[in-house]
């Protein structure tokens, strides 16, 4: 069953706003993923809200260098690059998916602290210095996460600005 994104609306002629469409998504998700019943099953405003959204994610990253245009809305394309790079059309693609399968970074990001879990017979521990990078970054998906972490900025960089 598709998830609705409450509270986050898409104006229909904001597409600029978003680093892919419907059909290119839909394209990417045929041809990548195996399991992708909920993405067929979800309407293309359900779509269009998870990629704005996956949008939104991927720009409150911290990227090398700086964008083409300091107008520009989205963080990409940067530094002497024309054009968003494929790998960042992928992530996002991916990382809507993710949001449609119901995977929420806050909830994933709540769940680094359980040092286990048990139910029956079952159980499961987690070391709580296992943090993943990706959940605390606010993307859900390591799918995602591998496809944008060439274009991060080190953590031991620093980005100094004259204002």
């Amino acid at each position: 069953m598709p998830i609705i994104f409450e509270g986050t609306e898409a104006a229909p002629g904001d597409a600029e706003t978003r680093y892919i469409t419907v059909s290119e998504a839909d394209a990417y998700v045929s041809a990548n993923i195996l399991n992708k019943v909920s993405w067929d099953t979800a309407d293309d405003a359900q779509k269009t809200i998870a990629l704005t959204k996956a949008t939104k994610a991927i720009n409150r990253l911290p990227f090398r260098g700086e964008k083409v245009d300091p107008t520009q809305e989205n963080e990409f394309p940067r530094g002497t690059d024309t054009e968003v790079p494929q790998d960042i059309l992928d992530a996002c693609a991916e990382l809507a998916f993710s949001f449609i399968e119901g995977r929420d970074s806050e909830f994933e990001f709540d769940n680094l602290i359980i040092l286990g879990r048990s139910f029956g017979s079952v159980s499961t521990t987690s070391k709580p210095d296992s943090s993943r990078a990706h959940i605390a970054a606010g993307i859900p998906s390591f799918g995602a996460w591998k496809l944008l972490l060439p274009y991060l900025r080190s953590q031991d960089e620093m980005l100094v600005q004259r204002v």
